[in-house]
């Protein structure tokens, strides 16, 4: 520490962390929902999207000396096979002392699809690579990184895969989130799939929106007032729906309007349904079936199912505990008729047409 504070060592250290300038820029103590925490919950993504002004940013830190950003190239690599771009930037001391820098990549994405905009909550813009830099005074140093699949996906529930949305990608560059001197875009323009254990990629159905979402639902019964039908197409992972403890039961939910149906995924409490049936109706009283168990053994069940119709419905036959069926939220992941209903779809054999800079 002396030698820092008598300039002896000039400090290279970035702040891990965001420093507020106060506790009306944290969130409330009490605070319990953590719908949307990724973006605005936590650290400097919730510092981005509300738009506040710390006291000291992610990624800042001192030094004796001063650095200068330039010349910042973004470029697709020539492997045909791979969705990577090359991100260089030169970084110069333009001080008086040697110091070190750490250089630090952000990246911000604007999706073409607005349904994409709307379901997948991404932050303003992610730290994707950082690089610690030793320079002598006037000296010049490229500094590059990749950006692959790994830094451009985020995970589909719709999906249930790991999904590279169509878009305008934004790269900023320099030495702490409030300090991007250097900035670039480049687009994707249709959407992929990503396996990240084998590496491949597949091209992408639209993305598919919660049908389910605060739409109207019915029950065959509700344990009390506190646990209503509602509660289950809320959003909220901490309200739910819990039936009378007899058999059968079961809760349905309105789309709205007939749609093709892809998905179905049912959070249960720990008073979970072990045999029940996934079905659809055009009008709530002739049911199809779409799916069946009789071997559910709770927590989240992720059922793909295949057809066209306006109501859900979940109709359960076996508890698998005294109590009655309990579930924290259901969702229906589909779109519209004719346009969600195309079969599976081929990997990319080689090349990357979808992908433009």
């Amino acid at each position: 520490l002396a030698d820092v504070l008598f300039g002896n060592v000039n400090p290279g250290g970035k702040l891990p962390v965001t420093m507020p300038k106060n506790d009306t820029q944290l969130p409330a103590w009490d605070d319990l929902d953590f719908t949307n925490d990724m973006v605005d919950g936590f650290g400097y993504r919730r510092f981005d999207s509300l738009k506040l002004d710390p006291q000291y940013a992610f990624g800042y830190g001192l030094s004796y000396t001063t650095f200068a950003y330039e010349n910042l190239t973004v470029m697709p690599t020539l492997d045909s096979n791979e969705l990577t771009f090359l991100v260089q930037a030169d970084v110069k001391n333009s001080g008086e002392i040697a110091g070190d820098e750490v250089v630090q990549l952000y990246l911000g994405a604007d999706f073409t699809d607005p349904i994409a905009r709307d379901a997948v909550s991404m932050p303003v813009k992610q730290l994707r690579g950082f690089d610690r830099v030793t320079l002598a005074p006037g000296q010049t140093q490229s500094v590059t990184f990749a950006l692959g699949p790994d830094e451009l996906s985020f995970w589909s529930v719709a999906d249930d895969s790991f999904r590279i949305e169509a878009g305008t990608y934004t790269i900023q560059v320099g030495g702490s989130l409030d300090h991007l001197p250097l900035s670039e875009e480049f687009t994707i323009a249709s959407p992929l799939l990503y396996n990240s254990a084998s590496g491949r990629l597949s091209p992408a159905p639209p993305l598919l929106a919660n049908l389910a979402s605060n739409r109207t639902v019915t029950c065959s019964s509700i344990e009390n007032p506190d646990y209503s039908c509602s509660n289950a197409v809320d959003g909220d992972i901490e309200t739910r729906w819990s039936s009378q403890f007899s058999d059968p039961q079961w809760i349905s939910v309105d789309l709205g309007a007939r749609k093709h149906v892809k998905r179905v995924i049912l959070h249960w409490e720990a008073a979970h349904g072990e045999a029940y049936s996934i079905q659809l109706s055009d009008d709530a009283v002739h049911w199809t079936d779409l799916y069946n168990t009789s071997t559910s053994d709770g927590d989240v069940d992720n059922v793909t199912v295949s057809g066209t119709g306006r109501y859900v419905r979940v109709h359960a036959t076996m508890r698998a505990a005294e109590w009655g069926y309990s579930l924290w939220e259901l969702e229906v992941y589909g779109g519209e008729p004719g346009i969600a209903e195309a079969g599976p779809y081929a990997p990319v054999a080689s090349d990357h047409p979808s992908v433009l800079y």
